[in-house]
């Protein structure tokens, strides 16, 4: 079956390659003398912490990890420690005896002596087992996921009484929009995301009152591209949903308040709405499963970001064998030449953005 890109996938395609330039944060790296374990670059609730430690466990010194990489894996990063968080208070969605059953599995499947042996290799090593446990229990909470959605979209009955109640959603009607987009790390903190914020509600103000063009505005912007078309998408997995719910809101012509997403602040334009085609359920049943596979996802990730406040402190240190990148300052952008954003219909398996899991060795 061909699968359209994740929602998920499609975020971290914005990340990776949807800005011309970053973001409007001018902030450099901590000393190279504060140690690692001490150095906070975001803070999960009052919960969690992400360090320059674990942000170096990830990508170490791999050369590849320039600023869109890096803020990839530490968007995955966050991302991994809000569905920890979200397991941990929904102990019954995967018991401590779930991660045993599971890591004696691995180590099973790995030829290795037993899970006592190589926890013991581990703290011999100096690592720790309890993170690798962790890592256990995030794969078990997004594999508990992963077969609801199959699951439900495997019940061809649900699946038509779905598709009469949001029917809006999966006709095959699309909606063509541009955006006028800044992006914002993770790291970034409240003062510097505010100023992004404002920036763009000015921007708002503007073009509603005719003191500024779009053309004039989106040219300042991350995606100066195209005067930041976005061509026509679904209402589901080919824009990020935090874009597609507000544009489906709207009528040609009209602007949406501005949007926070877990990648920076967007201004939505709707420039066309284009109704469903002449087609039957079961051509459209495909794009509706695809969406519904991983809903229950999308929403627990939602409830516990609203439950735990995301709050960036300082971005990472690089790796003493690179670099340290220019600190960025807020500038008007020339436009890029780079492709816009639009994934369509593109038959790419949907993956996540996490930091990988360390397996056992010998």
């Amino acid at each position: 079956m061909v699968r359209r890109p994740g929602w998920t996938f499609v975020l971290g395609l914005w990340l990776v390659m949807g800005k011309a330039a970053s973001a409007e944060v001018a902030a450099a790296s901590a000393p190279a003398s504060q140690p690692a374990e001490e150095m906070v670059l975001v803070r999960i609730g009052d919960r969690i912490t992400i360090t320059q430690a674990d942000f170096e466990h990830v990508v170490g010194s791999n050369p590849a990890a320039g600023d869109r990489m890096r803020d990839a894996v530490l968007l995955g990063m966050v991302e991994d420690r809000l569905l920890l968080l979200y397991a941990q208070d929904h102990p019954e969605l995967v018991s401590p005896a779930d991660v045993d059953a599971k890591i004696a599995q691995q180590v099973q499947a790995a030829g290795l002596e037993s899970v006592d042996s190589v926890r013991k290799e581990y703290e011999k090593r100096g690592e720790d087992w309890e993170q690798y446990r962790r890592s256990v229990l995030i794969g078990l909470v997004r594999a508990k996921f992963a077969d609801r959605g199959a699951a439900l979209i495997s019940d061809k009955a649900k699946l038509k009484e779905i598709f009469e109640a949001r029917k809006s959603e999966f006709d095959g009607s699309t909606v063509r929009a541009r955006q006028i987009y800044f992006f914002v790390p993770v790291y970034a903190t409240d003062q510097e995301r505010e100023a992004v914020r404002n920036r763009l509600e000015k921007m708002r103000e503007d073009i509603l009152s005719g003191k500024r063009t779009w053309e004039e505005c989106v040219k300042e912007s991350d995606s100066a591209v195209l005067d930041g078309d976005l061509g026509p998408f679904h209402r589901h997995l080919q824009q990020p949903e935090f874009v597609a719910e507000e544009a489906f809101k709207l009528q040609p012509g009209q602007l949406t308040p501005v949007i926070q997403s877990p990648v920076g602040y967007h201004l939505v334009q709707v420039m066309e709405r284009n109704p469903p085609p002449q087609t039957t359920y079961e051509s459209l049943e495909e794009i509706m499963k695809h969406w519904l596979e991983q809903e229950d996802l999308f929403h627990a990730m939602q409830e516990v970001r609203a439950k735990y406040r995301v709050v960036g402190v300082q971005p990472p240190r690089y790796p003493a064998s690179r670099p340290a990148p220019e600190p960025l300052q807020v500038t008007t952008r020339p436009t890029s030449k780079r492709k816009p954003v639009f994934w369509g219909d593109r038959p790419t398996r949907p993956t996540t953005q996490t930091a990988p899991a360390t397996r056992p060795t010998k």
